[in-house]
């Protein structure tokens, strides 16, 4: 499943949590094995990780979205690419500020959510246009509409 529109996705509304998980990593220059791993594990690697996670939720309403950390072989590889003219103006659409800084972002397109932290993530097409540079701007997404995002090392 990735985010289409809210018709097509109306059915995660129905849900508290959703858990969006990845099996391929496409545009990788190294190692793409070793960071799906590390993503899959730091999300569902077994039942204490997801335990872990369930509890930050239902313990902290404010949370929207939690991202596995990067796996040290991508962090010379994050960066807006060729999508930052879409990037950005999708988020003068929007009246968003752009971030300055790349944070945490679901690399590899995995995370757990709210569904209504995702709400404005839902009411876009940029995802149809740069899947990548989409993915970055969940945070900032959630967090316009109100929720945090967490990276799942530092969950209590």
């Amino acid at each position: 499943m990735f985010l289409r529109d809210k018709a097509d996705n109306q059915y995660l509304f129905e849900y508290e949590l959703v858990c969006q998980l990845n099996t391929t990593l496409v545009g990788l220059n190294e190692k793409p094995v070793n960071i799906l791993l590390q993503q899959l594990f730091a999300l569902v690697g077994d039942q204490l990780v997801i335990d872990k996670i369930l509890r930050a939720f239902e313990s902290d309403k404010t949370l929207g979205l939690v991202v596995a950390s990067y796996h040290p072989d991508v962090i010379g590889q994050i960066g807006w690419g060729s999508g930052f003219e879409i990037t950005k103006r999708f988020m003068d659409k929007i009246d968003a500020p752009l971030p300055d800084v790349l944070n945490l972002f679901p690399f590899g397109g995995m995370y757990w959510a709210r569904p209504e932290a995702l709400s404005l993530a839902f009411s876009t097409d940029l995802h149809k246009q740069n899947e990548q540079n989409f993915l970055k701007l969940l945070p900032s997404l959630v967090k316009q509409a109100g929720f945090k995002t967490q990276p799942t090392h530092l969950l209590r």
